[in-house]
């Protein structure tokens, strides 16, 4: 049996695959995938998977995407939803006929052992494991387990298994890199040899990995600030400019949690993951490189388009909706929404800075650069219609920038400046007020 483990945490993906192991058959295989589009490409290259286990909330792919795909080609894959949605929250996306089972995190522990049960009456296969059999487990999955659920093997030879950790023990860090250091990657339980614990011992590791999209906004953006200055070096970011973009972002942070409103807003942003806090983060950034470099560097400025980044999207809440570049994008691949989708699409701009008219302390230009963020150099843009020249210079550097971020983080390790300063051209990012800082960008080096 072939099931595909679907979900943009990792760790979760590890934790519900070591879940699988230990329930299901022997010759069980699992494959992984963190997000739709990733998923449906192994679902491409590989037409014997017997079940997807699949999140909803993902960056490049929501869960529905990978449905959608399976109903399409007429799959025999069942489908199995793993998210904190059901599909009765979302009929559309998730048609009851077409899901063969709900789990709601965290609770996959009980989830899967539904599964199996299901699995066994629908007689997708019947193996019965071994109680005596070893499974692998990777060293990481152990690490995330605070209390080792039973004993922990070592493999020696094809037949000889020897125990290296006793059950209820912790596995610690230095137990993981003592491992690692040694270039073991796995170790083994015994199938079945476990208490009653397992299912309370995953569901407590489960909860902590997803409390961490719950970390406040501030302590979330300084891994997330030093983590994107390495992805940027081709940028020229200086330590000292990498430094004042932080206490931008810093600043911008503190003020937006001042408002009950936009923290509301901020709080249901937060759980669709780490994409919308890593996309405003970085395009923060990069709109302070460019501006450096254009010379109209003053920290008000930069402290202007970081706030602008964070609340740019402040009413979606769909991370598919945050990833499109601009209008032009938003066209091509409008069938793919919803209608509720796309008018919350079109609203949100107008919608952002009326929630910003009832906060006092934001400075000028940040309801303007909220209005225009989804303007089109050709003037084919919205909800003003305004062109090249008719857009001012700080718009054009917000604008431009938001595309920048999000091409860098579909493409992270392969993105080329060269190519995406060719897809700038092409959709006229040269012209009027858009040139200064296309030629910023043109001037920087490839990755």
């Amino acid at each position: 049996m072939k099931i595909l483990i679907v979900d943009d945490e990792s760790d979760i993906c590890e934790l519900i695959g070591f879940m699988v192991q230990d329930i299901f058959a022997s010759d069980v295989k699992t494959l992984f995938a963190y997000s739709g589009n990733e998923a449906i490409k192994i679902l491409q290259e590989n037409n014997d998977i017997d079940i997807c286990i699949c999140d909803h909330n993902m960056a490049n792919g929501m869960g529905s995407i990978v449905l959608k795909y399976l109903i399409d080609v007429k799959s025999k894959t069942k489908f199995v939803l793993c998210s904190t949605v059901i599909p009765s929250d979302k009929p559309r996306e998730y048609p009851a006929e077409y899901v063969f089972l709900n789990i709601q995190k965290p609770e996959i522990g009980n989830g899967l052992e539904n599964l199996f049960q299901l699995v066994e009456k629908s007689r997708l296969e019947k193996s019965q494991p071994s109680a005596e059999e070893f499974f692998p487990v990777k060293v990481h999955v152990l690490s995330l387990i605070e209390k080792l659920p039973a004993d922990i093997y070592i493999r020696m030879s094809d037949n000889k298994f020897v125990k290296c950790i006793n059950q209820a023990e912790k596995f610690t860090a230095d137990d993981k890199d003592k491992y690692i250091q040694k270039s073991v990657d796995e170790l083994y339980m015994k199938k079945g040899e476990h208490g009653h614990s397992m299912k309370e011992i995953i569901l407590d590791s489960v909860q902590k990995i997803m409390e961490r999209r719950n970390l406040p906004l501030a302590e979330k953006m300084n891994s997330i600030h030093s983590q994107l200055v390495s992805l940027i070096k081709f940028t020229g970011i200086t330590p000292e400019l990498a430094e004042v973009s932080q206490k931008n972002i810093k600043q911008a942070v503190s003020v937006m949690m001042k408002s009950p409103l936009i923290s509301s807003f901020w709080k249901e942003i937060n759980l669709l993951g780490e994409y919308p806090s890593t996309l405003y983060t970085l395009h923060s950034m990069l709109a302070s490189v460019v501006v450096k470099k254009l010379h109209w560097s003053s920290e008000t400025t930069m402290y202007k388009l970081s706030l602008s980044a964070f609340l740019q999207d402040i009413t979606l809440d769909s991370i598919p909706l945050m990833e499109i570049c601009d209008n032009q994008e938003f066209v091509e691949k409008q069938s793919g929404f919803t209608r509720a989708e796309v008018k919350k699409y079109l609203e949100h701009p107008q919608r952002s800075i009326e929630i910003l008219a009832s906060f006092k302390e934001i400075p000028p230009d940040v309801d303007r650069l909220l209005l225009e963020q989804h303007e089109m150099p050709d003037g084919n843009g919205f909800p003003r219609k305004l062109n090249a020249n008719q857009l001012g210079p700080l718009t054009c550097v917000f604008i431009i920038t938001g595309i920048f971020a999000r091409h860098v983080l579909k493409e992270k390790g392969s993105f080329d400046v060269g190519a995406f300063v060719m897809h700038l051209e092409g959709r006229g990012y040269s012209r009027g007020n858009f040139k200064d800082s296309f030629e910023v960008i043109k001037a920087m080096k490839k990755i």
